[in-house]
């Protein structure tokens, strides 16, 4: 016969005089629980490793950080004990050895001066040594002008940099133009110094490797920054291959980046290279 069955219910079967009860299977409470909980306990768990993750993470970066922060100190230090030593080896160079042969060219032009009525030989002689003298007074005074420019010193930025476009470019074919800003103001020692060199390299390396007809300077403000700029019209190059070979170039970037500054290079080969430095006042 057919019967139908019921889970609550007993099922009684007459001719048989038998009674069917039939129970279903339930879970046990506890298994049920962690049957519902093991998503959560999963996801739970995985909140847990992200979490160590970033906190790892963020205590590493930070340790990167004071690592660089005490190196960018250690460099600044350096440069500033450099350019205190510069300074100094510049001032006696001047003050004392520069002096002193310029001193030794009067005294021997006068007597060479003397000696020639007495011996025309030898006041020709002495007067090719006071000659001499006065060759290596100016050696003696473009030393130390290269070590920390009087003009620098006296006129201020503006004024140091149009002398150095001079300087750089007046025994070469190319034609170099510094334009004149509204930028001249002073602007602190190491603020001024610091860009001066980095100007005096990037010239430098206009002259020598840029292959350029016409070079153009230019020095402005933007609110808290210099902006010194220096663009020609060469063979240009891969700001992201050949700029790596320049030894110059990366210690620039690197004095750059210790005075906070930041760099951009617009080059491409056969259009010329542009060169801007922002550097903070302050």
């Amino acid at each position: 016969r057919r019967f139908e069955s019921c889970w609550a219910h007993p099922v009684t079967l007459p001719e048989q005089g038998f009674v069917f009860r039939f129970t279903p299977l339930r879970p046990m409470p506890g298994l049920l629980n962690l049957i519902i909980a093991l998503p959560a306990i999963v996801l739970a768990l995985l909140c847990c490793g992200l979490g160590w993750w970033l906190l790892r993470s963020r205590r590493r970066e930070a340790a990167l950080k004071r690592q660089l922060e005490v190196q960018e100190n250690r460099l600044r230090e350096m440069m500033e004990a450099q350019e205190e030593e510069r300074k100094r080896f510049s001032g006696a160079l001047h003050e004392e050895i520069g002096m002193r042969l310029h001193s030794l060219k009067l005294s021997a032009s006068r007597m060479a001066e003397r000696l020639a009525l007495q011996s025309p030989e030898q006041g020709a002689e002495l007067r090719r040594i006071a000659g001499g003298l006065d060759v290596a007074a100016r050696d003696i005074r473009a030393l130390s002008d290269k070590l920390l420019p009087r003009v620098l010193a006296e006129q201020g930025l503006d004024a140091a940099l149009s002398e150095l476009t001079d300087q750089v470019f007046r025994n070469t074919t190319i034609q170099a133009r510094y334009r004149a800003s509204e930028a001249r103001g002073r602007y602190g020692q190491q603020v001024e110094i610091a860009t001066y060199r980095m100007a005096r390299e990037l010239l430098s390396n206009a002259a020598r490797h840029a292959g350029a007809r016409n070079v153009e300077i230019q020095l402005d403000r933007n609110g808290t920054h210099l902006a010194l700029m220096v663009r020609d019209d060469g063979r240009g190059f891969d700001p992201h291959r050949t700029r790596r070979r320049h030894s110059g170039l990366d210690l620039m970037q690197s004095h750059l980046q210790t005075i906070g500054g930041k760099s951009s290079f617009i080059s491409a080969p056969g259009q010329g290279t542009t060169v801007t430095l922002h550097v903070p006042i302050s």
